[in-house]
């Protein structure tokens, strides 16, 4: 089995670098500068791969901040597909307050599949609370 090594958090230069041992069955909690959290999950089965990326969350307080992205692909299992992937969400995020400034990554570790799920949030049950009555 095959190692993948994966630098971050780079400006011009990477610091650091990320071994996992698959690439096509991992998770992944990055928090950054700030304090938002960014997970990521891939599973490949009989040739597919499932990839799920979301984020930014705050763990505490306010569950969900004024942007929240969540991409879900699917594809046929590409190793230099999820090399870039991946290296795309290892790369500094974007500031949604400073929009000049990327915000870099403080700690990216790889955490079990359990784990991860239990970050997810259903924005769709989070659509559903808000009253029809509430004014914006």
């Amino acid at each position: 089995m095959s190692s993948y090594s994966f630098p971050y958090n780079g400006s011009v230069s990477y610091s650091e670098e990320l071994t996992l041992e698959s690439i096509g069955n991992t998770c992944l909690h990055v928090i950054d500068e700030l304090d938002f959290h960014y997970f990521l999950i891939t599973k490949t089965k009989l040739g597919v791969t499932t990839y799920l990326e979301f984020g930014p969350l705050q763990l505490d307080g306010d569950l969900l901040p004024d942007e929240y992205n969540v991409i879900f692909r699917r594809f046929e299992y590409s190793t230099v597909d999820l090399v870039k992937r991946i290296s795309a969400f290892l790369r500094p995020k974007k500031n949604m307050y400073d929009k000049k400034r990327k915000i870099g990554i403080a700690t990216v570790q790889e955490i079990s599949e359990e784990e991860l799920l239990n970050y997810g949030v259903d924005v769709f049950a989070y659509l559903k609370s808000y009253s029809d009555t509430t004014n914006y």
